[in-house]
């Protein structure tokens, strides 16, 4: 290998350096929907956000009651739907959605949804009656 001819600059690279960077947030999840599959799972799908540069992924958020707001960031979801497993039956569950860019530009949370897991099934018999006398 021949090394011949090598320039090395110490002045930065060539031509004028650009700021910028993507410094706009996604839009805000519409048409947020929730349906309890189970006693123990819900699953939540939205219209999808847009971004000028291409939306990252979202962020879901859950509170457990039908008037709290969803401030706890649960899980993110890549696609525009997410399955919350792990629930406690018939609890009744909020959530909230915020989509999210590469370069960190969060959207606002859509609007809030809430769903109730299932009751858990009833599947044991009574017991057999006792003591029965007739008169």
């Amino acid at each position: 290998v021949d090394f011949d001819d090598i320039i090395i600059s110490t002045t930065g690279p060539i031509g004028p350096v650009t700021g910028g960077g993507d410094a706009q947030a996604p839009s805000v999840p519409a048409g947020l929907s929730g349906q309890a599959i189970s006693s123990s799972q819900i699953n939540l799908s939205w219209t999808v956000s847009t971004d000028n540069v291409g939306v990252a992924g979202y962020r879901i958020y859950r509170c457990t009651g039908s008037g709290c707001i969803p401030t706890t960031q649960i899980a993110t979801s890549a696609t525009n739907s997410y399955s919350n497993i792990g629930l406690t039956a018939s609890t009744v569950y909020t959530y909230r959605v915020a989509a999210y860019d590469a370069a960190g530009n969060v959207s606002g949370q859509s609007s809030s949804v809430t769903a109730t897991t299932q009751a858990i099934a009833d599947t044991t018999p009574p017991a057999s009656p006792t003591g029965l006398t007739v008169m």
